[in-house]
């Protein structure tokens, strides 16, 4: 079902580019009590895996992170019926 699924949201006839953000689906519709456009809530999650050095005197540090970024992007919607009743997934969509 979850390969189905991501053909059909990746490359179904769709015209989803993951190289575009998602203007026209954030904005339709969210603005605030001022009249202003909304953003894409997003979730960032830095894990820190190593330090490899720690330079006190010029305040520099040298570190290995691994940095997640997470939001739900509305152009990747289907119907849970269609996919034995899926209404959660993640998938890689890659560089």
């Amino acid at each position: 079902v979850n390969a189905r699924l991501r053909r059909d949201l990746l490359s179904g006839g769709t015209s989803f580019d993951k190289h575009s953000y998602p203007w026209e689906y954030i904005w339709h519709n969210q603005t605030t009590a001022t009249g202003k456009l909304t953003g894409l809530p997003v979730e960032m999650n830095v894990n820190f895996h190593r330090v490899s050095s720690v330079d006190i005197v010029n305040s520099v540090m040298d570190l290995s992170v691994w940095l997640r970024l997470v939001w739900v992007d509305p152009r990747l919607t289907w119907e849970p019926e269609e996919y034995g009743n899926l209404t959660k997934t993640r998938f890689w969509i890659g560089e």
